[in-house]
């Protein structure tokens, strides 16, 4: 980690039948390349903090929110001195990235109209060098996002996260697909 953080952004994009109906981006400034590292930890939190909601998980504006609490909860075990305030935040209009970006794809099975069976991650780590901002004044999020090179030549690490429901609880499987880390 630099002195001046680990400054990362993290997308989360939302998928109905291959297609792309959200995209939301995140920043963080100084633990960013923690979270592929403290994956099974920010896993287990949530399954925790949505209870049976199974479908919170489906929801890549839920699931962000949820990022940012945990990472809320973690920065409280932090021995700093002052307002702490979390790490994780909206990305806004800020283009600073030192070292990666995370990429978490978002989709669901369903059975019936609107029962979630599994909802499906796809969590990637990229090197920075994927980045490809648009021009000042045409920003948007989906127009950054789609302009980015996802090629798996900047692929550093690779899960794939299924959740279900068991007993009345969420949990999750996570398999490994790539770990250049």
């Amino acid at each position: 980690m630099t002195s001046l953080g680990d400054r990362v952004e993290i997308w989360l994009v939302g998928y109905e039948e291959d297609k792309i109906v959200n995209v939301i981006p995140l920043w963080a400034h100084w633990l960013g390349s923690t979270l592929a590292t403290d994956l099974d930890l920010f896993l287990e939190f949530a399954c925790d903090i949505v209870g049976d909601q199974l479908h919170f998980l489906a929801d890549e504006t839920k699931v962000a929110s949820i990022l940012i609490a945990w990472d809320f909860m973690n920065t409280l075990t932090l021995p700093c001195v002052g307002d702490w305030v979390p790490d994780i935040r909206p990305r806004g209009r800020i283009r600073d990235v030192d070292s990666y970006v995370y990429r978490i794809d978002i989709t669901c099975k369903t059975e019936r109209v609107f029962f979630v069976k599994s909802v499906m991650w796809d969590f990637m780590l990229y090197d920075k060098d994927v980045i490809s901002w648009t021009e000042e004044g045409e920003e948007s999020p989906k127009a950054d996002f789609l302009n980015y090179n996802w090629s798996d030549e900047h692929l550093l690490f690779r899960a794939d996260i299924t959740f279900t429901k068991y007993k009345g609880k969420v949990t999750y499987t996570k398999e490994t697909i790539v770990d250049k880390l």
